[in-house]
């Protein structure tokens, strides 16, 4: 009964198909870059590791959304999971604790600097939960803090460039990398929260960003982040391979019509078509760059 229970509370806030699927193309995305062969001796490992690393980043980042927000949950959204009863909180407790050595454990058979790193982003996954000990500060500057959020992501390319033990200078590229690697969550992030929600007595709640922007608004920040992607993978991509990029183009075009059109379903649909936009940058670099 507990695994069907904790079954049914995955499905619903942590859909683990799309995070297995996202996971690999961030490594793919690192390895390209890196300028490493999965066929070379030695890559493969990595290749998993990172992989690995980043699915249970994003299943940490599930479960302590889900401590830290639980009190807010149980007034504004007593439909969820643990809100309902159906898992306790204790329970995510623990699987927190599983999640986080079985991270010490894969960051041990890696190297000294991806330990460093990693002992670095821990504190700063202490201070996002804190919310940077900042809170009354950080919920009016609500851009602030979704940079600060998303300022992890950058973190964890940075991970993933030390588990290949690859040395990197500070070039045009490398920005441009980082910024492929920052906007793709980052438009995720936006577009799942471009839709009001609602608590139990029919009242929209202030958890999330349309709430506070409105909706063009938010729409518009979409876009400008997608811009930036398309910018940074015209920059990183071969002369040869620039035609890949048109299809981006073609796909947030087709976006923005969608939403100029039908705003209504547009925004209902948002949290899929923000996933395929963030992904369909990574893809396109891996596919343009070659593997």
């Amino acid at each position: 009964m507990a695994d069907n229970k904790l079954i049914i509370y995955l499905k619903e806030r942590f859909p683990a198909p799309l995070a297995i699927f996202y996971s690999v193309i961030f490594a793919f995305c690192n390895v390209v870059f890196t300028k490493k062969r999965l066929s070379a001796p030695g890559y493969l490992w990595p290749f998993i590791f990172i992989s690995a690393i980043f699915f249970l980043f994003f299943l940490r980042l599930r479960l302590t959304d889900e401590i830290k927000d639980y009190k807010y949950d149980m007034i504004n959204h007593p439909e969820r999971p643990i809100a309902k009863g159906l898992i306790k909180i204790s329970t995510i407790k623990k699987i927190l604790f599983f999640v986080l050595l079985a991270e010490v454990t894969i960051i041990f058979f890696t190297n000294v600097a991806t330990a460093a790193i990693y002992f670095l982003i821990l504190i700063y996954s202490w201070l996002m939960y804190k919310d940077f000990y900042l809170k009354k500060f950080m919920d009016k500057h609500l851009l602030l803090m979704l940079l600060l959020h998303q300022f992890i992501f950058l973190s964890y390319t940075w991970l993933a460039i030390a588990i290949l033990a690859v040395n990197i200078a500070p070039t045009a590229a490398c920005a441009n990398f980082f910024i492929l690697m920052f906007t793709g969550p980052l438009l995720f992030e936006l577009g799942r929260k471009l839709e009001h929600r609602k608590n139990a007595n029919g009242q929209e709640t202030n958890d999330t960003y349309v709430y506070s922007w409105g909706s063009a608004k938010t729409f518009g920040m979409i876009v400008l982040v997608a811009l930036a992607e398309a910018f940074a993978l015209l920059f990183l991509t071969r002369a040869g391979s620039r035609s890949f990029i048109l299809i981006y183009f073609i796909l947030l075009l087709a976006i923005v019509i969608y939403y100029l059109l039908k705003k209504q379903q547009a925004v209902q649909a948002s949290k899929y078509w923000s996933i395929a936009l963030a992904i369909a940058g990574q893809l396109i670099y891996i596919l343009a760059n070659g593997l």
